[in-house]
């Protein structure tokens, strides 16, 4: 039975004629292509993995100094509320926090600006892209373009649903929110409880789009890479690090390390204009 938050998929023709394929598939956008991998095999470099990292942090970055931007016009729209302070951590806590409510909007306007400019970037459309070929490949085992297009752009297993079930945890343990112990549990409970739902929302809204041909060829190609490799490449004893490595996660790690290093002199920089009053 398909899963009740699974888009309906235009109907095949009942003899389309569906192959041998992979059991589980997980990918990642690139900045300019699509990755993906069944933990045998994969469809891109190690560098491309590394430079998806980095990508996402200085995306991050942009979007920092973004939400900044909407703080600082918002605290002069609200001179009575510390907005930019809060931002920077200089408001000191008490408990009760009269600034609760605040300190978690601005929390919710550096997710929403961050999620904005992903939207906006091409990595949507090229994550779009990855899901409707991960999507083609699971359930006919092909990479047709007449199948991948009838695909929808969001997945179920989307890392967006950890995204969205993990966001009320890093909200509770940030170190300027003290909130009673009845709201933590509550936030816990709804984001661990409709994850997959919160999270189809977001990918719908913010983190895919329809991909442009463009981007449709590049899942295709990374899509037939990987069957090609999946049906050739003989199956062996691999261990579990060599299975996480060919996954990529460890290299986008050492691209989001990279792009941490290359942003520090950046943030550095913008505290140093806010300390002397901007």
């Amino acid at each position: 039975m398909r899963p009740a938050l699974q888009a309906p998929y235009l109907p095949l023709p009942p003899d389309y004629p569906g192959t041998p394929r992979p059991d589980r598939i997980s990918g990642l956008a690139l900045l300019r292509g699509v990755f993906l991998s069944t933990g045998r095999v994969r469809s891109a470099s190690n560098g491309a993995l590394m430079a998806a990292g980095a990508g996402f942090i200085l995306l991050f970055s942009l979007s920092a100094l973004l939400a900044f931007a909407v703080v600082y016009a918002l605290g002069r729209l609200l001179p009575t509320v510390p907005l930019v302070a809060i931002y920077t951590y200089a408001e000191p806590l008490s408990y009760p926090d009269p600034y609760l409510g605040w300190r978690i909007g601005v929390h919710a306007i550096r997710f929403l600006a961050f999620l904005t400019l992903l939207r906006l970037s091409p990595i949507s459309g090229y994550h779009g892209a990855e899901h409707k070929v991960v999507n083609a490949i699971e359930q006919t085992g092909t990479v047709d373009e007449e199948v991948v297009r009838r695909m929808p752009p969001q997945h179920l297993r989307c890392g967006t649903n950890l995204l969205a079930g993990i966001a009320p945890l890093l909200l509770a343990f940030s170190p300027d929110i003290q909130m009673p112990a009845w709201m933590l549990a509550g936030l816990l409970v709804v984001g661990f409880t409709l994850r997959r739902q919160i999270g189809w929302v977001v990918q719908t809204v913010f983190t895919t789009k329809e991909p442009s041909a463009e981007q449709l060829r590049a899942g295709i190609a990374s899509g037939r890479l990987l069957l090609e490799r999946w049906r050739t490449t003989p199956v062996g004893a691999d261990s579990l690090a060599e299975r996480l490595w060919r996954r990529g996660l460890p290299q986008v790690l050492i691209g989001l390390a990279v792009g941490t290093a290359l942003t520090h002199y950046g943030d550095a920089a913008l505290l140093w204009l806010l300390q002397r009053g901007l």
